[in-house]
């Protein structure tokens, strides 16, 4: 009798015990699940810090790639240009010539400062020559003759930078002449995604950012060339109407009669009096302009001298200079543009 009090007992407290039991194991699977979650989310997060910083780490890979690639559509709005991405598979045809491929394949060679320079295409910034092109953008496809452009993005020897050519003629060396561009958008977006690894910020767009070939750019070349030389742009405008400009669109210019022509077409600003100077440039359409050192008189008679008038005329080419106007203020520059007595 008593085995079986103490037996009904000892079930009846095990009955009692169950629920608490139950409750005690829930509680620990409990735990267990969220202390398995939060290892999880420091592993997750732990995998997110590696990869960002082999991002950083990495000169290029694909997802600065994807980035630079987001970046120049917005480049493209702000500059009112349709910039298309190109490959050593996809060439941009400009002016007949394939690029990227008849660089990276020695056709032509690529030339900085009128210097050839070793290219190759990567996949990662790095490789064996000082040139690595990693990415190349282009309106070709959308923009008028002599208004194209190429962008080369490169690391040289490490060091991000972005080239620029528009180049429309041959030439004896087969050399496709790029200058390192003056725009400050373009280049800091590019130093800027491969020194973070992070979304570039986007140039904002502007009536200063569209660079159209009119006389509010001729005015701001102005304004940059009497700075160059120690002047007051604010001088020249108190000087009028005594000193006044033209200008005059050139498709085509032979340098006196030598049979050279400057490789692109040219916006030419003129004196008056042509002592007031005569200064002739490039728009390239992306806040600077190139300018050639074009005489206002050819009073050496070695102009006239067939070869020397040549040679003369090859060293305007050779000496040509790009210069940034995207600082000068459209305020300053409709100042100017009121010693100009017609537009282009």
């Amino acid at each position: 009798m008593i085995n079986l009090i103490l037996e009904f007992l000892f079930c009846f407290k095990r009955l009692l015990g169950q629920p608490h039991a139950k409750k005690e194991k829930e509680k620990l699977k409990e735990e267990k699940d969220k202390h398995k979650n939060e290892k999880n989310k420091e592993n997750k997060k732990d995998k997110k810090s590696k990869k960002d910083k082999e991002t950083r780490d990495t000169l290029w890979n694909t997802s600065k790639a994807d980035k630079l690639r987001d970046f120049m559509v917005g480049f493209s709005q702000a500059m009112d240009q349709n910039y298309k991405e190109y490959n050593p598979s996809q060439n941009v045809d400009l002016y007949g010539i394939k690029l990227p491929s008849v660089v990276l394949n020695n056709e032509w060679k690529m030339a900085v400062n009128e210097q050839e320079v070793q290219l190759e295409w990567s996949e990662t910034g790095e490789g064996s020559k000082p040139y690595q092109l990693v990415a190349v953008y282009s309106d070709a496809d959308t923009q008028p003759y002599l208004k194209k452009h190429v962008y080369f993005f490169v690391f040289e020897n490490g060091t991000p930078k972005v080239f620029v050519t528009q180049q429309n003629q041959g030439n004896d060396k087969n050399y496709l002449y790029f200058n390192e561009t003056q725009n400050a958008d373009i280049k800091n977006g590019f130093t800027q995604i491969v020194n973070d690894g992070q979304a570039a910020n986007m140039p904002e767009k502007s009536s200063t950012k569209e660079y159209k070939d009119n006389k509010l750019l001729a005015a701001k070349v102005l304004v940059k060339q009497f700075e160059s030389y120690g002047g007051n742009p604010n001088d020249a405008i108190a000087n009028s109407p005594d000193t006044t400009y033209s200008l005059m669109k050139k498709s085509s210019m032979e340098i006196w009669t030598t049979g050279v022509y400057l490789p692109e077409d040219v916006t030419v600003i003129s004196g008056n009096p042509l002592a007031a100077g005569l200064f002739t440039y490039h728009n390239n359409g992306d806040g600077t302009v190139t300018m050639y050192p074009v005489p206002s008189h050819y009073q050496d008679k070695a102009w006239d001298d067939p070869e020397l008038g040549k040679q003369m005329a090859q060293d305007v080419i050779a000496n040509k200079k790009v210069i940034d106007i995207s600082n000068v203020s459209d305020e300053m520059a409709s100042k100017m543009a009121t010693i100009i007595e017609n537009d282009i």
